[in-house]
């Protein structure tokens, strides 16, 4: 069972991510977002939550165990109940941070804001309820890590599943290059 958290603005990136969940046999979605974007989500997961609600409550009453992965691209206060559905070996992936950086700006107080308010991780606490937390940067990966081959790997299963029509892409909005790459990736 996975859990998501779909993305405050653009949230194609969360349903994308749930395409790619329903190509595993068996699998349960549980997700989150905003009501206002129920209506264009819904068929995306087999469960969806408001964001603001008690949503831990109602995911322990379908699955009492919890979840096996929660997906999580919004890195906010909401980090402790992610880990808290998590079954013993649960993976929690932080994949995107846009709670991080609010508003037109990307300021440093802002950030510094956003950070303070995300719930700490103690790793004793992950160690001693056997749940591991990880991270996945793909312009960290191909800019920074130079795994260009590992991403190319990756992109021929995608282009695979969109050719059988396993996945259909979803264009939510269109961004400018520039508007997309961080400036340390632009230099």
């Amino acid at each position: 069972m996975v859990m998501m958290k779909f993305f405050h603005g653009n949230y194609a990136l969360g349903q994308a991510v749930a395409q790619l969940c329903s190509t595993v046999p068996d699998v349960t979605v549980f997700g989150t977002a905003s009501s206002f974007k129920h209506e264009a989500i819904k068929d995306s997961v087999t469960h969806l939550f408001d964001r603001n609600s008690d949503y831990v409550q109602e995911v322990k009453k379908i699955s009492a165990d919890g979840v096996d992965i929660v997906l999580d691209c919004l890195c906010g206060e909401n980090t402790g109940k992610g880990l808290g559905l998590l079954k013993p070996l649960g993976t929690y992936i932080l994949y995107g941070s846009s709670n991080m950086v609010t508003g037109e700006t990307k300021s440093f107080f802002s950030f510094a804001k956003s950070w303070w308010q995300v719930e700490k991780v103690n790793p004793i606490k992950l160690y001693e309820e056997n749940k591991v937390m990880a991270g996945f940067s793909l312009l960290n990966l191909l800019f920074k890590q130079g795994r260009s081959g590992l991403i190319n790997n990756v992109m021929d299963k995608l282009i695979t599943l969109y050719n059988e029509k396993k996945i259909k892409p979803r264009v939510d909005s269109l961004w400018a290059l520039e508007e997309t790459l961080p400036e340390m990736y632009t230099e």
